[in-house]
Parts: C-alpha cells; sequence; structure tokens
C-alpha cells in the first residue's frame, strides 16, 4: 500500500481518471485505488493523496495470470544523483537538490545483469534475481527492419502491449516511456506461462497539451512498421475511446471528484479528456479516421456474388474496419484463422463440403459485440 500526492511537478490525483479508464475499458495492469487525506508533520506534505492498493503486488499478479507470482517484475527507471553538496567538497554532505539523471533506452547492455539492475529495478522474487527476460528484451530491441519484427512476437506480448501504448498514448501523459519515449515510469513483467514480456503504463501524472503525438514512441513506431499490428494499435484507440475515454463516461466521476476535491479542476481535466479524444479520433494528421476512413465489413470475393471452385476449400476475402477483431463462420466454435493482406482487407481459408456451401460470416469488436456479417453461397464441385 503507498501513498502518491504527486501530479507532475506539483500535487493533484488527476492519474485517478486513467486507472478509471484502463479498468473500465480493459486492461490487465489496471489499478483500483482510493482517495484519502494525508496528515504530516509537514503542511507542504498534508492534503488529498491517492491510496494506492495493491498495485503490482503478487495478490494482483495472481489474479491476474496463472502463477502470476513466480512471473519477474520490473520497474523501468531513471538513476537519480546529486551533484552537491551542503560545503563545496567531494566528502561534504549531498544535497537532495538539485539532481541529475542517467537513462538507458530498452537495449542490449550486454550478458551481465548488473549493467540492467539499476535501469530495471526487480520489484518481486528478488531471491532468484532472474534477469533473463529483461536481457532477451534488450536484445531483442536492439535490433531493427525485419529483424526486429520477426523476433519481437517470441518476446513479448505485441498486442498487450499495443493497448498498453494506446492507453500511455491517450492519456496525453509526457514523461512516461509509453507516452513520449522517455526511460522511465513503465513496468516490466515476465509473463510465467511463456516467459513473454508484458507492459504496465505506469505514473501516468505528468500531461502535456491535448495535441501530443498519436504516435510518441519510437519503439511503437518500429512496432507499427508491421501492417497488422498498426492496423491492431489503431482498433485499440477506437475501442478505448469508445469504451471510456471520452466525456460521457469520466462526467460522473469528474463531478464526484470536484465535489471531493474542490481545490482541483477536474472539469477542466474532464474537458482535456474530450479534445484529447477528439484530437486521437479526428483531428491529428495520424488520427484514426485520417488513417482508417470506416468501411462496412463485407466479402469481395468475386464481387461478393456466388460463386463455384473446383477445390474442397477456398480463400474467402473482404473488408473491415478497425472495429473488427475476430470473424467467426457462422455455427462454428473458434474464428477464423485471418491474414490481412492491406489494413482494412482480410483473407481467410474456409473448408467446403460437396455441394452448396452457404458461408455465413460474423465480425466481432474486441468486446465480442457484432459489427458486422456477410453470407456468400459457394459451390464445390471438387472430383
Amino acid at each position: 500500500m503507498l501513498i502518491d500526492r504527486s501530479d507532475g511537478v506539483g500535487y493533484g490525483q488527476r492519474e485517478v481518471l486513467m486507472n478509471l479508464v484502463m479498468t473500465h475499458a480493459g486492461s490487465v495492469s489496471g489499478e483500483y485505488n482510493d482517495l484519502v487525506h494525508a496528515m504530516t508533520p509537514l503542511s507542504e506534505h498534508t492534503g488529498p493523496a491517492e491510496l494506492q492498493l495493491d498495485r503490482f503486488t503478487d495478490l494482483v499478479l495472481d489474479a491476474q495470470f496463472a502463477d502470476g507470482a513466480s512471473g519477474r517484475l520490473f520497474e523501468y527507471e531513471l538513476i537519480y544523483y546529486p551533484y552537491t553538496t551542503d560545503d563545496g567538497t567531494a566528502e561534504g554532505l549531498k544535497m537532495p537538490q538539485p539532481d541529475s539523471v542517467i537513462g538507458t533506452s530498452i537495449t542490449d547492455l550486454g550478458d551481465d545483469k548488473e549493467d540492467y539492475r539499476w535501469s530495471f529495478l526487480i520489484k518481486n522474487n528478488e531471491r532468484e534475481d532472474d534477469y533473463d527476460g529483461i536481457i532477451s528484451l534488450g536484445k531483442t530491441f536492439s535490433r531493427s527492419g525485419a529483424a526486429f519484427l520477426a523476433e519481437v512476437e517470441g518476446v513479448i506480448d505485441v498486442d498487450q502491449w499495443l493497448r498498453a501504448f494506446a492507453f500511455a498514448t491517450l492519456s496525453g501523459a509526457v514523461d512516461s516511456y509509453g507516452g513520449d519515449g522517455s526511460q522511465h515510469n513503465a513496468v516490466f513483467y515476465v509473463r510465467p506461462e511463456d516467459q513473454r514480456v508484458l507492459y504496465f503504463p505506469h505514473d501516468l501524472d505528468y500531461y502535456g497539451g491535448y495535441s501530443g503525438s498519436v504516435v510518441g514512441n519510437s519503439d511503437l513506431q518500429r512496432l507499427l512498421q508491421d501492417p497488422a499490428h498498426r492496423r491492431s494499435y489503431y482498433g485499440h484507440l477506437q475501442d478505448i475511446v469508445g469504451r471510456a475515454y471520452n466525456a460521457d463516461y469520466l462526467a460522473p466521476w469528474c463531478a464526484q471528484l470536484s465535489a471531493l476535491l474542490p481545490a482541483q479542476d477536474f472539469q477542466s481535466h474532464c474537458q482535456f479528456v474530450a479534445d484529447r479524444a477528439s484530437w486521437v479520433m479526428n483531428d491529428s494528421s495520424r488520427s484514426v479516421l485520417a488513417l482508417y476512413p470506416p468501411v462496412d465489413f463485407g466479402i469481395t470475393t468475386g464481387g461478393g456474388a456466388d460463386l463455384v471452385v473446383s477445390t474442397t476449400e477456398v480463400t474467402l476475402e473482404g473488408v473491415a474496419w478497425i472495429d473488427v477483431r475476430e470473424i467467426t463462420l457462422d455455427g462454428a466454435t473458434s474464428p477464423l484463422d485471418l491474414t490481412w493482406v492491406t489494413d482494412q482487407t482480410w483473407q481467410a481459408t474456409v473448408p467446403l463440403n460437396d455441394g452448396p456451401n452457404t458461408l455465413s460470416l460474423v465480425a466481432t469488436d474486441l468486446g465480442g459485440a457484432v459489427v458486422g456479417s456477410d453470407s456468400i453461397v459457394v459451390t464445390s464441385e471438387a472430383p
């Protein structure tokens, strides 16, 4: 349990709004925190605070993941150091301010875990002192181009990272790895079941303007070189804005927080959310709608008309907007294996019986809601 009063360079609890967004929209790392009034010996430290409950403790990890507490958790941070003393000599007492920092990108720092230790602070299972997952992460992220994309899916859960980046981006927070690529304020978790690394946004409490970049992190930019990843990322942005990062959903929370914390301008914070959501969805040159104009879900093979084939399977092609996450053959228990030919063009191979086959496809979004459907009759005349 922790108490946090910070809000960038001042005091405030604006970060509570992003926790509400993450837990409502769906995130493996959303925090359930509360408000308290901290009373301390110093008046400047007394006032409202965020009571951070379990955060990323073993209790939370076990609840979210199979044998979760056995996974390795690391906090990505800068190294802070003072550079003045009380008497100006090298032997004097170090003064806490001013200070400076040293950081590193996620990269190959070698094979010795000691070279990672102070930038990637181990937060659990300290006795094992296992840095293998972080070292693998660094080595993979040191690669570029096709080599990076070919290797990265075996080291991180790419789609989880894309959703986490979407939360960090929408928040508008700077001084954050996920927001502007800063070399701190992130937590990395090595998931036990597959040893892949997850990214948990952390400390989203220092905000820039609403028109900050939609793709502000250089690692995210590299992931988005893959069209399927780019489509998924923008799909997460659209999904989160629709579900939670919008003024309608947050208005009751902003009203409640305004009543509890009258000295803080939560109505302005709510307006920031509206402006930021509009920027990401509509106004930026890299906005969702600028890159992905809406299209209706449909089958385009043969112009969408019924067809006859001489094979026992058919490869269907169609179009779908970024809200489509899965396409399922009506009556099937699992979705089709999709290949995204372009950002909005899909292909899927479907087995056929002899004679006419009515193939009815249902498209669903991230929450499982139906967002489109189409059908085609394919007659197999296979010998």
